[in-house]
């Protein structure tokens, strides 16, 4: 009988060890990458670790700055956004936009970049919604 019960216990500790290890597989592969990366030939995307961006954040962004400058990339402009659709909706991604595209324009980056917000927010509705950073080469894409 304690043999049984022993067995029965120690099968429901590994049934739960690994419904914990699939939620959390699932958990971080709703959440974006960390690191900056291409997604066309004129833009690099730096995702934000949180929606908004504050005082720390400046001494990153100017290393992300550096970083693209040492691949020999020409940065013209910033563009700030916000994807929306899961748990951001449209006005509040907008709103936060608005601010981060503010608090860029206060921080004290090498060269005078022209930093603006995306007039239209994507739209991600199976992702967890994260804002973003833009680098573009030239003054494209809306």
């Amino acid at each position: 009988m304690v043999g049984f019960i022993g067995a029965l216990s120690s099968s429901l500790c590994i049934v739960i060890l690994i419904f914990v290890t699939l939620l959390m597989g699932y958990i971080k592969s709703l959440l974006p990458d960390g690191s900056l990366f291409q997604i066309d030939e004129a833009t690099f995307r730096y995702p934000l670790k949180s929606y908004f961006i504050d005082e720390t954040m400046e001494s990153e962004l100017k290393e992300v700055l550096i970083k693209v400058k040492q691949d020999d990339v020409q940065v013209n402009s910033i563009k700030v956004g916000c994807y929306y659709g899961l748990d951001l909706d449209e006005s509040m991604a907008n709103n936060i936009s608005i601010y981060n595209t503010i608090k860029i324009n206060q921080f004290n980056l090498e060269s005078n970049y022209e930093v603006t917000m995306y007039k239209k927010m994507p739209k991600e509705e199976h992702k967890m919604n994260y804002c973003f950073v833009d680098l573009n080469k030239s003054n494209s894409g809306e």
